[in-house]
């Protein structure tokens, strides 16, 4: 209860929790289904352990690339914070947090959804 209280304070004005903010599971296994050998099983359980993983993982990355945001909007013109966090936002927050190895193939992805 009390991490899950502070997980919804850092959320700031909206009501939901993080935990509230869940991918669905056939999504989730979808993408894992992709991810493994193929004559591998998987269940919606695993699914299911990996969702709230994925919820805080993407709450931290966001939180990230709104802090990118707004230090970008206030550098470029003092006293202006920009609302909308970029596709380079989220890029420059995964590589801030040391996980840069995720950059490139993003980019190529991107760039590949974008023609």
């Amino acid at each position: 209860p009390g991490a899950s209280r502070g997980r919804q304070e850092r959320v700031g004005k909206r009501s939901r929790s993080v935990e509230d903010a869940t991918l669905p599971v056939a999504n989730i296994l979808r993408v894992m289904r992709r991810a493994i050998k193929p004559t591998a099983l998987l269940g919606r359980g695993a699914a299911k352990a990996v969702q709230p993983c994925l919820s805080e993982f993407i709450f931290v990355i966001t939180q990230e690339a709104q802090v990118v945001a707004q230090h970008r909007s206030t550098s470029l013109d003092r006293g202006s914070k920009r609302a909308v966090v970029t596709a380079d936002d989220v890029l420059t927050a995964l590589a801030v947090m040391g996980m840069e190895h995720y950059v490139p193939p993003l980019r190529t992805y991107m760039v590949r959804e974008e023609a």
